[in-house]
């Protein structure tokens, strides 16, 4: 309670969507999302990958890296 007695309530915080229009943005993810998103990303070698290429295409090994023998 405040000084004079009465109940504080917060300010409602800017920028922040309403609940329904979070669940419209929600919805419109579902909506548009497809699995040709995670085949794009699981199909993209990692910078590791790439990495133990580059090693191996110049005699070396992620082993020989690891075990300090470079």
């Amino acid at each position: 309670m405040t000084p004079s007695g009465t109940c504080f309530k917060p300010a409602p915080l800017s920028g922040l969507p309403s609940k329904d229009e979070w669940q419209e943005t929600i919805g419109e993810d579902r909506r548009v999302y497809d699995n040709k998103e995670t085949d794009y990303l699981t199909g993209t070698p990692l910078p590791a990958d790439h990495l133990e290429e580059g090693l191996s295409q110049l005699g070396y090994s992620v082993e020989d890296l690891e075990a300090g023998r470079m």
